[in-house]
């Protein structure tokens, strides 16, 4: 039997992707499968990851288009939903997939990279933070999308506690003066620049006064409620401890605060708290002699 015929007759078991989603999306899983090289036993094997994906995308509302499918982002979102031992194997069918279907623009790691849950880092990379902001689209819901992107803004871009995530009210955050500030609790702090449009846009979209809504009550930890978002194993776990290291470290290496801003705008009371980013700070090792002399400035 040839590739064609094998496909034709390929259906999934009902059980792992319901008949009805199947019909809807198996026009672009016989599209995507006809591009496949090798032996059709090869291909057959590959088709149980190929229908299951689609299935997601689906169900997500995705748009069933080669630049929206075939991302590492987007792959690692959809295995980050696989709770079966066929992980590995689905993100290696898959990414093979893609490869033969995705934009030629896209750029592509030779293998993810899977961090341990017990990573002992103290800020996120650049790369990273940008890549937690790609999973945002990537939720399976809106609240999951709210949330995940609140944290992030609001951790990088005002250095929240845990503490102040979970008793958040909407009216904390005002625009005054062209910036976007938060009052809490013994400390103002105004947005970074890159994140101050982010968090009016979220801002104004919420309609309680608790920002993340009067059911988070004095139960668990806010971290619980990231447990929850769907983080692809390529990026280390997310952490709002680590989100608000990442933010300080931002803040103190322009140098434009002495160290007693940096303490009122961090909410510090000791110097304790700038031991985790200190060793992440800038050192211009040609000035940095002649300025602690005074000599220049």
């Amino acid at each position: 039997m040839g590739l064609r015929d094998a496909l034709e007759q390929y259906q999934p078991r009902a059980d792992v992707v319901d008949p009805r989603t199947w019909a809807r999306v198996r026009a672009v899983a016989l599209e995507v499968a006809s591009r496949f090289d090798g032996a059709t036993s090869t291909a057959l094997n590959r088709m149980p990851a190929l229908a299951q994906y689609l299935a997601w995308a689906y169900e997500q509302d995705l748009p069933l288009v080669p630049e929206v499918l075939w991302t590492e982002d987007r792959i690692e979102a959809f295995t980050a939903t696989l709770s079966t031992p066929s992980v590995s194997t689905y993100r290696s069918f898959l990414r093979k997939i893609a490869r033969a279907n995705a934009d030629r623009r896209t750029v592509w790691t030779p293998t993810p990279e899977s961090f341990g849950r017990a990573d002992s880092r103290t800020l996120y990379t650049d790369e990273e933070v940008g890549r937690f902001l790609r999973v945002v689209d990537q939720q399976a819901t809106d609240r999951r999308r709210f949330v995940l992107g609140s944290v992030l803004h609001l951790c990088l871009g005002f250095g929240l506690r845990s503490a102040e995530l979970r008793g958040l009210m909407t009216r904390s955050i005002t625009q005054e003066d062209g910036l976007v500030l938060y009052r809490g609790a013994g400390r103002v702090v105004p947005a970074r620049a890159r994140y101050a449009e982010g968090i009016v846009r979220l801002v104004d979209g919420v309609t309680d006064e608790r920002y993340f809504g009067d059911h988070l009550g004095s139960g668990p930890p806010f971290e619980k409620v990231l447990d929850r978002i769907e983080i692809p194993r390529y990026l280390p776990r997310l952490q709002v401890r680590i989100l608000r290291n990442t933010w300080l470290v931002d803040v103190m290496s322009e140098g434009n605060l002495t160290l007693r801003e940096v303490q009122a705008v961090a909410g510090l009371r000791s110097g304790s708290g700038f031991d985790a980013v200190a060793p992440h700070l800038p050192v211009r090792q040609d000035t940095y002699l002649r300025r602690a002399a005074g000599v220049d400035h």
